[in-house]
C-alpha cells in the first residue's frame, strides 16, 4: 500500500513540474506534424550556464551544480519545442496535455529520454545540447483520445515508474 502511495504521489509531483513549464512556441509559427515523416523529426535543445565558484563547495560540487542547471534548462527548452508539435488537425501536444493527467506524465516520462548529444565548457559557460527522437510511438499514444487507450497510458505510466520502460500499446 506504501508502494501505491509513493508512485502516486511521484505521479503528482511529475505532473506539477511539467505544468509548470512553459507552453510557447519560439522557432516557428508552423506547427510541426507526423505527415513531416515523424521517424526523423529530432528535437535539439542547447543550454548555458555560468561556470560557479561558490566558497562553500568543492571544485566537483560546484561542477556538477554548474551541469545540472544547463541540463535544466535544456529539458525546458525541449518542453518549449514539444508542446505545439501538431498531432492531428487542430490538435497539439499541448492541448492533450491540458485535457488529461496522464497525457501530462506521459509527455515528461518521454522527455526524459533525451540523450545528452554534446557537453563542453566554453569560456566561462557550461554548455549542455540534448537530443529527443519523435517516434511514431509518441504520435499515437499522444493522439489517442479513446478511453480504452487511456487507460493503457494509466497504466503504461505506473509501469515506466516501476521498471523505466517507456511502452505504448498498439492502435
Amino acid at each position: 500500500m506504501q508502494k501505491f502511495t509513493l508512485k502516486l504521489w511521484l505521479i503528482t509531483l511529475f505532473a506539477t513540474l511539467t505544468a509548470c513549464a512553459s507552453i510557447s512556441q519560439k522557432q516557428s509559427d508552423l506547427p510541426l506534424s507526423p505527415a513531416d515523416n515523424p521517424a526523423n523529426i529530432i528535437l535539439r535543445a542547447d543550454a548555458y550556464s555560468p561556470l560557479r565558484n561558490l566558497p562553500q563547495r568543492t571544485p566537483t560540487q560546484n561542477r556538477y551544480l554548474t551541469e545540472q542547471d544547463a541540463q535544466t534548462l535544456a529539458y525546458r527548452e525541449l518542453a518549449k519545442q514539444l508542446y505545439p508539435i501538431l498531432l492531428d488537425d487542430d490538435l497539439v501536444v499541448a492541448d492533450q496535455v491540458l485535457k488529461h493527467e496522464l497525457f501530462r506524465t506521459y509527455v515528461d516520462l518521454f522527455l526524459r529520454e533525451a540523450k545528452v548529444v554534446d557537453k563542453r565548457i566554453l569560456a566561462d559557460r557550461q554548455k549542455i545540447s540534448l537530443a529527443l527522437s519523435l517516434t511514431p510511438r509518441f504520435y499515437h499514444c499522444v493522439s489517442s483520445t479513446r478511453a480504452k487507450d487511456l487507460y493503457h497510458i494509466g497504466r503504461l505510466v505506473l509501469t515506466v515508474l516501476s521498471t523505466e520502460a517507456l511502452f505504448c500499446p498498439a492502435k
